[in-house]
């Protein structure tokens, strides 16, 4: 099994992104204080960082499991279906989440994709390349 994380420059430009979006919501108060403001941007930078960065995605011979925020997908590579802007789609896969609104919500919406464009992996590298050869 090899297990791969999110890259770097994934996981520091989601965490910009929010702390860019949390500053613009800020800047927009009557009398901005850039302190606080910048200490909110740094906040969210880190809070969006580790947040993506928990994220994980292992694959086996059988298949692949993504591990994200709550919530828990596998899939095998018999029900690979394709490969599309930098998603592998399936025609099943598994859920275990922890119950709350949002990690069911984030379950479903992953529900037959796995976001490879996160992770350092050659999606043709993957034991599903036999499969790919025939459905690409």
């Amino acid at each position: 099994m090899t297990t791969y994380r999110p890259r770097w420059s994934i996981v520091l430009g989601l965490g910009a992104v929010l702390a860019l979006v949390t500053t613009a919501v800020l800047l927009v108060l009557p009398r901005p204080d850039p302190i606080a403001i910048g200490f909110t941007g740094v906040m969210w930078l880190v809070i969006g960082a580790v947040n993506a960065r928990r994220q994980w995605l292992a694959v086996t011979e059988d298949g692949c499991e993504y591990v994200a925020n709550g919530f828990r997908l596998t899939y095998h590579w018999v029900d690979f279906q394709e490969y599309r802007r930098g998603r592998l789609r399936f025609r099943a896969g598994e859920v275990d989440h922890n119950g709350d609104f949002f990690s069911r919500w984030a379950a479903r919406r992953l529900r037959y994709r796995v976001p490879v464009w996160m992770f350092p992996v050659d999606w043709r590298a993957l034991p599903v390349r036999s499969v790919v050869e025939g459905v690409v």
